[in-house]
């Protein structure tokens, strides 16, 4: 039988070389969870809906390349009061507002009866394109609603992205790991 000692250290004892593995260590853990859960139910309970998309699931891929976005997929129509609910529940961000904006306007071109189901078709490269099944007024084809959906699209997926760098930052990760207690060898590995 053979028996083995290490030091066990806190993150903060740590050389700046092991506290980067360290850090490493956690990064992949923040990928084992469903980290964007809150973000997604907020985005799936109240702005989808103000929005007039209701039992919207939203879904994306992160991995940082070109296939990367999000989609969504459901029910559209106009709801009323759209753009001031959503000034009210994003009311820094201007990006949103505009979307709600354009998506009011096209609906009242044809007399907000725009409504169809969203689905999400795969396109090469990974990509996503929406299709809208309900029929088109006889004076609007959709374009503009699709083209503004899309951009709720991207919107989400910035949203996401931003989530997971921000959990990802040194300083965000630093806490994570003095808060649950995590010790680890002199080289950075988990005890």
């Amino acid at each position: 039988m053979r028996v083995e000692q290490y030091s066990v250290y806190e993150f903060d004892e740590l050389s700046d070389s092991a506290k980067e593995v360290a850090r490493e260590w956690h990064r992949t853990g923040i990928s084992e969870y469903e980290w964007w859960g809150s973000t997604i139910e907020w985005m799936e309970s109240e702005l989808l809906p103000a929005l007039g998309l209701d039992g919207c699931t939203v879904g994306f891929r992160l991995a940082y390349s070109q296939g990367d976005c999000a989609w969504i997929a459901g029910h559209y129509e106009y709801a009323k009061g759209m753009v001031s609910n959503v000034r009210e529940m994003c009311p820094t961000d201007m990006d949103i507002q505009d979307i709600a904006v354009r998506l009011a306007n096209a609906q009242k071109t044809v007399f907000y009866r725009v409504c169809g189901t969203i689905e999400p078709q795969q396109r090469y490269g990974g990509r996503f394109s929406m299709e809208i099944d309900g029929e088109p007024h006889r004076d609007h084809d959709h374009d503009h609603t699709i083209q503004a959906l899309r951009e709720l699209e991207q919107w989400i997926y910035a949203r996401i992205r931003d989530e997971y760098e921000d959990q990802c930052e040194d300083s965000n990760v630093d806490e994570g790991i003095v808060a649950n207690g995590y010790e680890f060898l002199e080289n950075g590995r988990p005890a």
